[in-house]
């Protein structure tokens, strides 16, 4: 309730920080698409950052703004429950002339979470999740709508990928 979400949204979450690099720009235009094909949602943007202003007058020009919940810097002890609400992690990083994405903790979180996970193909992201997940080109925002789109709306899959997520991450981390 106090975050002003129905049990009928979907919740898709972000972790990390509001930078260029880390691309939360990517679910905003995903999420533009998801809520013009008619599906309930909100997206929770969790962390601090340079781009946290770009990011709520992005939302507002895309008409996004009841649909966006920005928590700031959450304690590693208060993100269990929030994992807890989301359907769907999504981590959209950017390869850059001075790094790529290697280990994202906030990925494995959301898989031992029990979260399916969609992540772009930067660096060791496509490893790490491996079958359990699914990637996209980065920055391609269609792409990641589509499985965003087909992981909210096909339970069977969801449920799947629920399953392979906690599995993948029990096994290897």
């Amino acid at each position: 309730n106090e975050l002003n979400i129905s049990k009928n949204d979907y919740v898709i979450m972000f972790v990390g920080k509001l930078t260029s690099w880390k691309n939360p720009f990517t679910i905003l235009y995903a999420a533009k698409i998801l809520t013009q094909s008619g599906l309930p949602l909100k997206l929770l943007l969790a962390g601090q950052g340079a781009q946290k202003m770009n990011l709520q007058k992005t939302a507002e020009l895309l008409n996004l703004s009841n649909n966006v919940i920005f928590l700031n810097f959450v304690e590693n002890t208060e993100l269990s429950k929030y994992y807890a609400l989301a359907d769907v992690f999504v981590m959209p990083s950017l390869t850059t002339m001075t790094g790529e994405e290697q280990f994202p903790f906030a990925v494995v979180e959301a898989m031992a979470s029990g979260l399916p996970v969609v992540v772009s193909e930067s660096g060791g992201m496509p490893e790490l999740v491996g079958d359990a997940g699914k990637t996209y080109p980065q920055g391609n925002y269609r792409e990641l709508s589509r499985h965003l789109y087909e992981i909210l709306t096909d339970e069977q899959l969801r449920q799947t990928m629920v399953l392979n997520s906690r599995k993948r991450a029990e096994e290897m981390f």
